[in-house]
């Protein structure tokens, strides 16, 4: 796995300020899960309760501008889904199956 403990800990500092609670899990695809490769960016996927999917959607940039603020400029792909938008997403699903728990 490509991504620093210190980077997942900051990224987990950054989310903790968009959920009432701790329960943060968060998983890593992509690219960034094989030790072999070089470079590409930073698959996440972000599982929420449902009731604060579609608020934190709409304020994902300022979550993304808080994970960089945090970790640097890096390319970031976050996939803000809860667990009934996970299953109904075709590639999220999919991807998920494979898919590293980072958090908690």
């Amino acid at each position: 796995m490509r991504i620093s403990t210190e980077d997942i800990t900051n990224i987990n500092d950054a989310l903790k300020h968009y959920l009432p609670h701790n329960d943060i899990q968060l998983y890593l695809y992509g690219s960034r899960m094989d030790d072999n490769l070089k470079g590409g960016d930073i698959d996440l996927i972000w599982i929420v309760p449902e009731q604060f999917e579609k608020d934190l959607n709409i304020n994902k940039y300022k979550v993304l501008a808080e994970i960089k603020n945090n970790i640097g400029d890096q390319h970031i792909d976050l996939a803000i889904l809860s667990k009934t938008t996970l299953k109904n997403d075709n590639f999220y699903s999919e991807v998920f199956t494979s898919a590293i728990k980072i958090l908690p």
